[in-house]
């Protein structure tokens, strides 16, 4: 509805009540204390746009000034090795992380599919999995020390 258009809130308003919003989580006054935003493809996508909004309307940072996790590259370099049966076919949220993984699929008769808060907690699913697995394996890892031999893991 056309009426519904126009009575939302200018573009501006918007972004600035989003960045106030992301900046309550905040641990600190700097921009090295902000949020680290977590995506799905964002560092070419979200990332750039977020960049656009805070220099357009010369707002605070709304995320950490360096640090983001882009699940998809995450993914990706877990994945890229593997060959055969175990090989991923592509990097589409959809395939790798509903398909590939097996995090259930929306239901898309009902709707569910492409719908921002479903794909939102999926990611969301997706990100806290894999990090407590990472975790998992970080803890049976020797990390420290172990580029101590020219060309060579320990």
């Amino acid at each position: 509805n056309k009426r519904d258009i126009l009575d939302f809130p200018n573009e501006k308003i918007v972004w600035n009540n989003f960045v106030e919003f992301c900046l309550k989580y905040a641990v600190g006054k700097s921009e090295w204390d902000r949020a680290v935003p977590v995506f799905y493809n964002g560092i070419n996508f979200d990332r750039i746009i977020s960049d656009r909004y805070t220099q357009l309307y010369k707002s605070k940072r709304p995320f950490h000034k360096t640090i983001c996790i882009d699940v998809m590259m995450d993914m990706f370099m877990w994945v890229e090795a593997l060959r055969g049966e175990k090989q991923a076919d592509k990097l589409s949220f959809d395939y790798l992380c509903r398909d590939y993984l097996g995090l259930a699929r929306a239901n898309e008769s009902d709707g569910a599919t492409h719908n921002a808060v479903r794909d939102t907690m999926d990611l969301v699913d997706v990100f806290v999995r894999f990090q407590n697995w990472k975790r998992k394996l970080a803890e049976k890892a020797k990390l420290k020390g172990s580029m101590n031999a020219r060309g060579s893991v320990a």
